[in-house]
């Protein structure tokens, strides 16, 4: 019989664990085993692995206190989402109504009006933009998460 080095044993070990070798390799593994301490350790380890993990304590289902807590939190954010919503409106609203007087104010030369539009364009194809590269990187993020 061929003997395995300790690399070979550790990129076999959970295969190993988990019988999907042949019994060739893990006669192989075992004849390795009983002269290698470092692996035996290492397969003691991995073999303790999932009863540690049974034994871990579960999430808890949340008692009174913590859904106490979770409801405060929601009410905060739901305030403040309102509240940010009732201000993201109002500034539209005021700077619309800003952009309508100056627009149609005859005394302003019409060149102003031609820039200060321009402008706001610009700025807004820029932010338009941005806000959609960002998505897009978030998709990507999300995507590549779904890889591992």
């Amino acid at each position: 019989m061929g003997q395995l080095t300790c690399h070979v044993v550790k990129d076999l070990m959970v295969a190993y664990l988990d019988g999907e070798i042949s019994p060739e390799t893990s006669q192989e593994i075992n004849y390795h085993l009983k002269d290698c301490e470092h692996c035996r350790k290492l397969v003691n380890q991995l073999r303790l692995s999932p009863q540690v993990l049974g034994q871990m304590e579960q999430p808890g289902q949340g008692g009174a206190e913590e859904k106490m807590v979770l409801h405060q939190v929601r009410q905060r954010l739901l305030f403040l989402v309102v509240g940010g919503a009732l201000l993201l409106s109002s500034a539209v609203g005021l700077i619309g109504f800003g952009l309508f007087k100056f627009f149609t104010d005859l005394g302003i030369p019409w060149f102003i009006k031609l820039g200060i539009g321009g402008g706001l364009l610009g700025l807004f194809v820029i932010l338009a933009g941005l806000i959609l590269e960002r998505i897009k990187e978030q998709r990507s993020e999300r995507d590549d998460l779904g890889k591992y």
